[in-house]
């Protein structure tokens, strides 16, 4: 299943209020972050041949490890990664619900993003740093 029919299957409200739970700061850009869910989902998405993966990933400053994708699955403009096929390793264990979540929060931070948010894309790196 390509990345834009999972996120089809959810509401903005949902998705944003799972992201709200984990950083509650977030509820200052729900406006353009609902504009971008609702800009993505109208956007056609463009066939590729490559894959997100999802993953047990080593963390970088300790011992631990965590299921993800890799950054470089969402290093690419918005349509090309809606149009990649979402492929979950054996005994992993993701709901496509915590992959629209994580999907859709990853391509506003490493996504090649519409000019026009711009400013909501540096907000949100600000908000991680």
């Amino acid at each position: 299943m390509i990345l834009h029919e999972i996120l089809s299957k959810y509401s903005f409200d949902t998705i944003f209020g799972e992201l709200v739970d984990m950083m509650p700061d977030l509820n200052r850009k729900r406006h353009e972050m609902n504009e971008a869910y609702d800009f993505l989902l109208t956007q056609q998405p463009v066939a590729s041949k490559k894959r997100i993966t999802y993953q047990l990933i080593d963390a970088q400053d300790s011992d631990d490890c965590f299921v993800g994708a890799e950054d470089r699955c969402f290093e690419a403009q918005w349509n090309v990664i809606t149009g990649k096929e979402v492929v979950v390793d054996n005994d992993i264990e993701i709901t496509e619900m915590e992959i629209a979540v994580n999907s859709f929060f990853c391509i506003l931070l490493i996504g090649f993003y519409p000019r026009r948010f711009e400013t909501l894309h540096n907000d949100l790196v600000e908000m991680m740093a």
